[in-house]
């Protein structure tokens, strides 16, 4: 995967980069445990902020600015294809 498909994902540049630069992931479970790992540890509170700023709040209807439904399964796809299972 590339570092524009964990953004797509999360929003976070500094998760993007951390993500790209940790796998390829066996399975799942890697790909989760390492998300955790760097979403925690390694991003701080700008990165958090500038994630959450690229999602929609809570009631309010996605905007052309956020990620669509599209880009989301794209996503899903992107990662599906992205592990050596």
């Amino acid at each position: 995967m590339e570092e524009k498909d964990f953004l797509a994902c999360c929003g976070s540049k500094k998760f993007a980069e951390e993500m790209t630069s940790s796998g390829p992931f066996a399975n799942l479970d890697q790909a989760v445990d390492a998300a955790r790992d760097i979403w925690f540890n390694k991003v701080d509170v700008n990165g958090w902020l500038e994630a959450f700023a690229t999602h929609p709040q809570i009631g309010q209807n996605p905007s052309a600015k956020h990620p669509s439904d599209t880009n989301a399964q794209l996503s899903s796809l992107s990662i599906s294809v992205y592990f050596s299972i």
